[in-house]
């Protein structure tokens, strides 16, 4: 019983974040204490990214489709570069926690990002196309870039002072 109360917490918090995590990356007033941040929800949201990646990989490309776990690569070396980025932040600023809220709230912002993003390409791959691809990918990068500012900044607690600078 222990265990199906925690999934359900679990669940919960993820639901929580994720509804956190729009307002983040629509950029509506959200706080750091909307976010629920533990190791249960830093792995959920990385598994929640992977999944939507390998949906928009297995949708982009044409039969035959074959699952590799080479594609894993990218996934783990996004993780780590974010996990060791946060780090850093979280020394250089002496706040501990943000080791763990950085990843969370950029994890939790994305998901809409990604299947926007795999979205676009689906339709552009299509013949008619999209006829402002490169400025619609430019636009993603941006909008990605934008978000991974806003998440750290958010993520400050309390917030130092020019906190949008570092």
């Amino acid at each position: 019983m222990p265990a199906a109360v925690d999934m359900r917490h679990a669940l919960a918090n993820l639901l929580r974040n994720l509804r956190a995590g729009l307002r983040l990356a629509f950029f509506r007033p959200v706080e750091r204490l909307a976010f629920r941040m533990d190791l249960p929800q830093l792995l959920l949201l990385f598994l929640l990214s992977a999944m939507i990646d390998v949906a928009g990989d297995s949708l982009r490309v044409d039969s035959p489709r074959v699952f590799s776990l080479f594609g894993a690569g990218s996934e783990f070396y996004s993780g780590a570069l974010l996990l060791f980025t946060a780090a850093l932040v979280a020394l250089i600023n002496r706040q501990r926690d943000l080791a763990l809220a950085i990843p969370v709230l950029v994890l939790a912002s994305m998901p809409v990002v990604q299947a926007l993003h795999y979205t676009l390409i689906i339709v552009a791959s299509r013949p008619a196309g999209l006829p402002f691809n490169d400025l619609l990918e430019n636009f993603i990068i941006l909008w990605i870039v934008v978000v991974l500012v806003r998440s750290v900044a958010v993520a400050f607690s309390p917030p130092p002072v020019h906190a949008w600078l570092r």
